[in-house]
């Protein structure tokens, strides 16, 4: 299974406190095999998100953070090997994050981020027109 994340957000690190963004990002996911089957299919989503985060101030140059994020994802899931092809469904989004920020001493209105997201949306479902639905979790 192969995973890209690609994203462009606006974030302006703040020395302590609650801070938000906006955020698009793009996920993709190969997946390689059905089964026992070899196939060649992949899952990818577009989601745009209102994320909050709060900025724990350390007084040091560490600054620990927590955030969640609402929106929506336009899950897209193409499947021909079970009749679905480049098929969308519309999600509602969720997402948690923490991390380390770092400020440098040579750059003090610079903040270097480290942190774990974790990305989720409500269950798409899928027709492909003979069998009944085909459900994902992503």
């Amino acid at each position: 299974m192969t995973v890209s994340r690609k994203s462009a957000s606006r974030r302006r690190p703040a020395p302590g406190g609650l801070r938000a963004e906006f955020e698009y990002s793009f996920r993709e996911n190969s997946l390689d095999t059905l089964g026992s089957t070899s196939v060649s299919d992949d899952i990818s989503v577009h989601a745009a998100m209102l994320n909050g985060y709060y900025d724990f101030n350390t007084g040091s140059k560490l600054l620990p953070y927590v955030g969640a994020g609402l929106g929506y994802a336009d899950v897209e899931l193409n499947l021909p090997a079970l009749g679905v092809a480049d098929k969308g469904s519309s999600e509602f989004a969720y997402q948690f994050m923490a991390g380390l920020g770092y400020t440098p001493e040579t750059m003090p209105r610079t903040v270097w981020l480290v942190g774990y997201r974790y990305f989720g949306t409500t269950k798409p479902s899928y027709s492909n027109g003979v069998s009944p639905n085909v459900e994902t979790q992503y």
